[in-house]
């Protein structure tokens, strides 16, 4: 009675799951050019600073309270 349904349901789920196999094979290709990219010395300092400036403030405000609370 439903095996038609349940026949075109799975023919549908097949060629999405085609579709999506396809996009992630050229996803991993696209992200295997990138990882020739080297980074210089310079960007290791930006990255380094700019999470200072991210997780700075955030670990100044936990250890003010744990110093505040007596710790």
């Amino acid at each position: 009675m439903f095996q038609k349904k349940i026949d075109r349901s799975m023919k549908w789920l097949k060629e999405k799951n085609k579709a999506l196999d396809k996009k992630a094979e050229e996803w991993s290709e696209g992200k295997k050019e990138h990882n020739d990219l080297k980074l210089e010395a310079k960007d290791i300092i930006a990255i380094i600073l700019s999470a200072l400036m991210i997780f700075g403030p955030l670990i100044l405000l936990l250890l003010i309270i744990a110093i505040w609370a007596g710790i």
